[in-house]
């Protein structure tokens, strides 16, 4: 997989410091906690998976398929959440979700702009709620630009 590696990998912007790390079956029940936010849900326009859902699918389609580039995020030593890169209708989608404690700080736009290098592959896209203005200027603050729009999503892209 071309750029992806093993090594954490430290970001710093703006103050905000993160830490990239191997994404681990331990930290799959914080990873579902956070899933779980109702707020969090209605932002990202999906519904929370109850435990023993999310951690098959992330035991079954991250964990275990080597195509996903996947890294938990990590601030002061806690579990802000997630970040990955998958294929979805023959492109290679961003995605990450962060716990409510985390969210608001720049952690986000730090996290995404570490790990746009680890992918490697363009173009990439970032799908989100036209509700979700916090991951909109997220991927605004890291070069994505609209690709499309429409009632319910925002397509972004990243050449």
């Amino acid at each position: 997989m071309g750029g992806f590696l093993f090594e954490p990998q430290f970001a710093t912007t703006h103050g905000v410091s993160v830490t990239l790390r191997k994404l681990m079956v331990s930290d799959l029940p914080t990873l579902c906690s956070q899933q779980q936010d109702p707020e969090a849900n209605a932002l990202a326009g999906v519904p929370a998976r109850d435990r023993q859902a999310f951690i098959e699918h992330f035991t079954t389609n991250v964990l275990g398929n080597e195509a996903v580039i996947k890294r938990t995020i990590v601030e002061h030593g806690a579990i802000a959440g997630h970040i990955l890169c998958f294929e979805r209708d023959g492109r290679r989608e961003l995605g990450y979700w962060l716990g409510r404690a985390f969210r608001g700080r720049g952690i986000g736009s730090t996290a995404v702009s570490a790990f746009l290098p680890l992918v490697g592959l363009r173009p990439l896209y970032g799908v989100v709620s036209p509700a979700n203005v916090a991951s909109i200027r997220v991927l605004q603050k890291c070069g994505f630009v609209c690709h499309k729009r429409d009632d319910n999503t925002e397509t972004w892209r990243l050449d």
